[in-house]
């Protein structure tokens, strides 16, 4: 009788202690998220989606900088799914997982940058686990690479636990950092080496993952850029293949026969799937306008509202709601 006792103070001890440290911790991480507002991943946004979505895009860091709906969204709502070095392959989980967000008879610029149907998986890749866990914020596990229940309890129950600097935070709070809140503002006038630039993209984009050569498409993200027009179509939302606009400096120094694969890639796709593909890569209204960059490949917030007003005025205007 004694030692059942004693086990049952043990055990409601036990609760007692798990019941106040899960109190505890629901109290700093509550109070942590209020001081955390940090948005470096650019994945904020996603908290404020609304349904009815008549305009998006998709893409990499170029969908992402490429499109500026600051005007366009005064008629209708858009949203901008791209971000920052995302994959095809991420680009159709997160538009099949918000899918019901899309008003039918809308568009999707789907953004098919040069190299976006090539190289390796990216899980191969160093720093994928790093930059993948930006999709445990927006993502069911089930549209997460290479899942780890371990990340998702990190950064949906105990975010607390998942800072470096958690008593800067607590003390001082922590913003979306200097570098990305002055990025989109950049002027590639001001760049002292646009030449050194476009040779750094070019090498990180084309040699570093040994494309430039091989011409070796990435099976995985080929496949979702079909299933994400399929998607689109099923949706009643039509999808567009789109290339935003390039710095001369930077285009030029792509090999044409690695431009004329991707193109024929790309033409493929047009008549088999029977979508638009859109090329603004060498548009000459861009072309002596480094103003309108930010660097060699993307657009800055000027540059991108000019692009996308383009888009009003040629697709948009034209083909919604024909």
């Amino acid at each position: 009788m004694f030692t059942s006792n004693s086990r049952k103070k043990l055990l409601l001890k036990c609760v007692c202690f798990a019941t106040l440290l899960v109190m505890i911790l629901n109290i700093l991480n509550t109070y942590y998220l209020q001081r955390n507002i940090c948005d470096n991943d650019r994945t904020a946004k996603f908290k404020d989606i609304e349904p009815g979505i008549v305009i998006s895009n998709t893409g990499s860091s170029h969908g992402l900088y490429g499109f500026n709906y600051e005007e366009l969204g005064e008629e209708y709502n858009c949203f901008n799914f791209a971000l920052e070095s995302q994959r095809l392959s991420y680009d159709y989980r997160i538009v099949s997982n918000y899918s019901d967000y899309l008003a039918e008879n809308g568009i999707m610029f789907i953004t098919v940058s040069f190299f976006s149907i090539y190289g390796m998986d990216e899980t191969e890749i160093d720093g994928f686990e790093s930059k993948n866990q930006r999709y445990y914020k927006i993502l069911p596990p089930g549209k997460i690479k290479e899942y780890n229940w371990k990340e998702d309890i990190k950064q949906h129950i105990l975010p607390v636990i998942n800072d470096e600097e958690l008593l800067k935070t607590f003390v001082e709070g922590k913003t979306t950092g200097e570098a990305f809140q002055k990025i989109w503002y950049l002027n590639a006038t001001e760049a002292e080496d646009l030449e050194g630039d476009a040779q750094s993209a070019y090498e990180r984009h084309y040699v570093k993952n040994n494309i430039i050569e091989t011409k070796k498409i990435n099976a995985a993200d080929y496949e979702a850029l079909i299933n994400l027009i399929l998607l689109c179509k099923d949706k009643n939302v039509e999808p567009i293949l789109i290339t935003t606009p390039l710095m001369p400096e930077y285009k030029n120094k792509i090999r044409r026969d690695f431009l004329d694969d991707f193109y024929e890639k790309i033409e493929g796709i047009v008549i088999n799937m029977g979508v638009s593909y859109y090329d603004y890569s060498s548009d000459e209204r861009f072309d002596e306008c480094p103003w309108l960059f930010m660097n060699v490949d993307h657009l800055n917030k000027e540059g991108a509202l000019e692009f996308t007003n383009i888009l009003e005025e040629e697709i948009i205007s034209e083909r919604y709601l024909r």
